[in-house]
């Protein structure tokens, strides 16, 4: 659901952030066992539920700028061009 409302929608990233979190802890703690230990890269497994979790938090930053009338694109250029 889309709400018009940067406040509303940080809940929304806040919340997405949050799944994201789970999603990776289950997978580190899947990492732990010893069947997820003998695995070289776990996350061909995963990369279906982190690609679903990674799309909601980038919805979720998305809406927030467009709110606040920002063009993310342009500012994560200039951000990450001064370093």
């Amino acid at each position: 659901d889309y709400f018009p409302n940067v406040y509303v929608n940080y809940l929304g990233l806040a919340a997405e952030v949050g799944e994201l979190g789970n999603e990776l802890k289950r997978l580190w703690i899947a990492q732990q066992t010893e069947a997820g230990a003998a695995l070289l890269d776990p996350l061909p497994a995963a990369r279906a539920a982190l690609r679903s979790e990674l799309a909601g938090v980038l919805a979720s930053l998305l809406r927030i700028a467009n709110d606040a009338k920002i063009d993310l694109e342009e500012a994560y250029i200039e951000t990450m061009g001064s370093d």
